[in-house]
C-alpha cells in the first residue's frame, strides 16, 4: 500500500481528537505520539528534526508510524529497503559502497518494527498491533541513487537533481554510470522558504502555509483576507537558485558537452511556481533543458509522481529479492512508502 504523510510529529491531546489516514498514533516506550498531518495542525513545533539514523529515537517513531501505515494491523514478513541522503548514508552501513545496514542498524530496525502499536481514526480508539518480521538482509541505497533506478534505462546521459524539502542531492549520469565527482548536496526548499520568511516577516510555520497556498496573511487585517504572495516567492526563488543551483551548474561544468539534460526529480518538482521560475534560469543560456522527472522523452510509470520516484526504485532496485519488499523514504516533508 503506497502512503504519504507528512512528517509532523507531536504530543498526544488530552482531549479527543479525530483524524483521517494522513495521520497515526503509535506508541514508544510507553507514551503516545501523534504523527502526520494532525500533528501539524495540533502544534506549531511539531516538525521533526532534519535528517537522521536508525540510532535517533525519533526517527525510530516516524519510521514506526510509516511502517504501520503502510502494512496495518497484523503479522508481516518483509524484505526491507531504506534510502537515505548522502550526508546521512554512511550511519547505516558499514562501509563506503555497501547496500546492507550493519548488523547493528539491522538490529535496531528489527527492534523498532517488530511490535508497533499504534491507533488509528482517534486518540480515543484501541491499539492495534502490526508485527513485522525482517528476512535475513536489510537494504540501504542513497536517495539518488534510488531515483536514478527509476529512471527508464534508455535515458543514459543526464544531470539528476532530487529535490526535496530538506535537501538537493545531484549526480551527473554519464552513459549509464553515475560520476562520483558530481555527487553534491545542498539545502533544499526549505531553503527557499526560509527567505521568503524573511521577506514576508512571517514565522517558519506561517511561512510555510504561505509558501503552499501562495498567499499571505493581510497585515494587521481582523477578516481573514490574505493577498498575493507572487512577489515574495519570486524573489526568494532567485535567491535560493543564486546561492544553490548556481553552484551544482558550475560543478557539472566538464560535462557539459554531454550532460545537457537534467532531470528534476523529488517534492520540488511538484511545486509549478518553482519550476516555472528555475527554468527560466536553468534554460537561458541555451545549454541546458530542464525536465520534471514525470515529463521525461520516455514515459514510465515509476516517475509519474515525482514524490514517489525514490520508492520505486527502492522497490526496482531490489525487486528479485524473493519476499514482500517494504520500501521506506523517510523524509524531512513527507514520510512515504510501499510494499509489494
Amino acid at each position: 500500500m503506497t502512503i504519504s504523510i507528512p512528517s509532523f510529529i507531536s504530543p498526544v491531546p488530552t482531549e479527543e481528537l479525530k483524524f483521517d489516514a494522513n495521520s497515526i498514533i503509535i506508541e514508544d516506550e510507553g507514551c503516545e505520539y501523534l504523527i502526520g498531518e494532525a500533528a501539524g495542525e495540533e502544534s506549531l513545533k511539531s516538525q521533526r528534526q532534519v535528517g537522521g539514523s536508525l540510532k535517533r529515537p525519533q526517527y525510530r517513531r516516524l519510521l514506526k508510524g510509516l511502517v504501520a501505515s503502510i502494512l496495518g494491523e497484523g503479522k508481516h514478513k518483509v524484505t526491507a529497503s531504506l534510502s537515505a541522503s548522502l550526508q546521512w548514508i554512511d550511519l547505516f552501513r558499514e562501509s563506503v559502497g555497501q547496500s546492507f545496514l550493519s548488523e547493528s542498524n539491522k538490529n535496531l530496525l528489527k527492534e523498532a518494527i517488530s511490535e508497533i502499536k499504534f491507533k488509528t481514526g482517534s486518540n480515543l480508539s484501541p491499539l492495534k498491533l502490526c508485527q513485522v518480521e525482517i528476512e535475513e538482509n536489510a537494504f540501504i541505497f542513497s536517495e539518488i541513487q534510488a531515483v536514478a533506478s527509476a529512471i527508464p534505462p534508455q535515458l543514459k546521459t543526464y544531470v539528476l537533481w532530487q529535490l526535496g524539502h530538506g535537501d538537493l542531492q545531484q549526480v551527473v549520469i554519464i552513459d549509464g554510470k553515475p560520476q562520483t565527482s558530481t555527487l553534491a548536496q545542498a539545502e533544499g526548499i526549505a531553503g527557499a522558504i526560509n527567505k521568503f520568511a524573511a521577506l514576508t516577516k512571517l514565522s517558519e510555520s506561517e511561512a510555510l502555509k504561505a509558501w503552499h497556498s501562495n498567499t499571505i496573511p493581510e497585515k494587521n487585517g481582523m477578516n481573514g483576507v490574505r493577498i498575493d504572495a507572487t512577489k515574495y516567492k519570486t524573489m526568494a526563488i532567485n535567491q535560493y537558485y543564486n546561492e544553490v543551483f548556481a553552484s551544482l551548474i558550475n560543478k557539472n561544468e566538464k560535462y557539459k558537452e554531454r550532460a545537457t539534460n537534467i532531470v528534476l526529480s523529488g517534492g520540488g518538482a511538484k511545486d509549478e511556481m518553482f519550476v516555472s521560475i528555475l527554468k527560466k534560469e536553468v534554460e537561458a543560456d541555451g545549454i541546458y533543458k530542464l525536465y520534471k522527472i514525470n515529463e521525461l522523452p520516455v514515459k514510465d510509470l515509476r516517475c509519474d509522481d515525482p514524490s514517489f520516484t525514490c520508492v520505486n526504485g527502492l522497490l526496482s532496485i531490489i525487486q528479485n529479492a524473493g519476499s514482500k519488499i517494504l520500501a521506506l523514504d523517510v523524509g524531512n516533508s513527507y514520510l512515504k512508502g510501499d510494499c509489494k
